[in-house]
């Protein structure tokens, strides 16, 4: 969150599982593309990309290669 102004986003913070390191992104301006246009593809999405922006680092691909 943004300490100069409530209710913002400032960036990002990602963590890799792999290797245990931190990594910290600062923004002026953040936009989440995670999807939300159903029925645009087949097989028919549902728009789940908008709830996924929320998952734990461990739901990710993270245990792949």
């Amino acid at each position: 969150m943004d300490d100069a102004k409530d209710n913002r986003v400032a960036g990002a913070v990602g963590f890799n599982v792999r290797t245990g390191n931190y990594h910290v992104f600062f923004s002026k301006t953040v936009i989440v593309g995670a999807g939300g246009a159903a029925d645009i593809f087949i097989p028919r999405s549902v728009g789940e990309g908008a709830g996924r922006v929320w998952y734990a680092p461990w739901s990710s691909d993270s245990a792949y290669g």
